[in-house]
């Protein structure tokens, strides 16, 4: 068995875990306050699923950096991708006109993911917790762990 990590990257950062049969396995959003403690926390949780292999970061810059040192020693596969990549493949068109909107929605399908995917007794995620998610469902599906993103809509 094999995991992924998604990461909306953030000091307020969401996270999911999906494993190679498809199934969401944890989320979380935690606000880390300022990137040392961002950085201090990192190992911790790419250490609690093994083996993880695949790391995708949604965003960039700074706090790609900190993610992608932290795990450079890990062997894991990291992809960095931007918003527009997932969404424009789990969003129907029409609602990537209405930015106000997609953060709702993604809680709206992030939920659908959890309740198809993962654990059926479940919190609602937040809005980041909800991007994490789907930016894992979009990742385990390019991977072929997922086979179809269709049940969302």
């Amino acid at each position: 068995m094999e995991f992924l990590l998604a990461v909306d990257l953030g000091v307020k950062t969401g996270f999911s875990v999906f494993n190679s049969e498809g199934k969401l396995v944890w989320y979380q959003s935690r606000n880390f306050g300022n990137r040392k403690r961002l950085k201090e926390a990192i190992p911790e949780i790419i250490q609690r699923f093994d083996p993880l292999t695949h790391l995708f970061m949604e965003g960039g810059g700074e706090m790609g950096e900190i993610w992608t040192r932290a795990t450079q020693y890990n062997r894991l596969e990291v992809a960095m991708i931007h918003a527009e990549e997932w969404r424009k493949d789990l969003f129907y068109p029409r609602e990537l006109t209405h930015k106000r909107e997609l953060k709702i929605k993604a809680r709206h399908y992030a939920e659908k993911v959890i309740k198809t995917l993962g654990i059926q007794k479940f919190l609602k995620p937040d809005a980041d917790a909800a991007e994490a998610i789907l930016i894992g469902l979009w990742a385990a599906w390019k991977l072929g762990w997922v086979k179809d993103v269709g049940f969302i809509h």
